[in-house]
């Protein structure tokens, strides 16, 4: 997506990250160059960053895209018995209801792309289908015992 924006596009892999040889041939297609060494330090510089390798070589670059590795806060998702994602995300349906009947879940806990306005959004989907199943519940016939 990046080299549609720009032809001098790098990728700069952590050692944790390995690439297909499926990955490979597209970076090769989108002209995207690879850089291997682990990044020893990113710091300003004159009209923008430099990345500095643990080969003590650089890479000077305008924009610096990160991106981080997704996990929960704390293990509410796994006490409570709710599905995670591959990515760390909890698994929601689109109104943000997960597999355990009245925990639902919005925002960064519940997206794989962190977002302000997509958190926003999630979190008013997940509250206008709360707000629906309660009403559900209080409408609902009672059963007289």
């Amino acid at each position: 997506m990046l080299s549609s924006l720009s032809d001098d596009v790098a990728l700069l892999r952590d050692a944790g990250l390995e690439l297909t040889d499926e990955d490979r041939e597209r970076l090769d297609r989108a002209r995207v160059t690879r850089h291997e060494p682990p990044v020893r330090r990113v710091e300003e510089h004159a009209h923008g960053i430099r990345v500095v390798f643990d080969r003590r070589t650089s890479l000077s670059r305008h924009a610096l895209f990160v991106q981080p590795v997704l996990s929960l806060a704390c293990d509410l998702a796994g006490a409570l018995g709710v599905a995670v994602t591959e990515t760390g995300a909890i698994e929601t349906d689109d109104n943000g209801q997960t597999i355990v009947p009245g925990v639902y879940a919005a925002g960064d806990a519940a997206a794989t792309m962190q977002s302000v306005a997509i958190a926003t959004a999630s979190g008013a989907r997940a509250a206008a289908a709360i707000n629906a199943e309660l009403l559900l519940e209080d409408t609902a016939p009672r059963i007289a015992a």
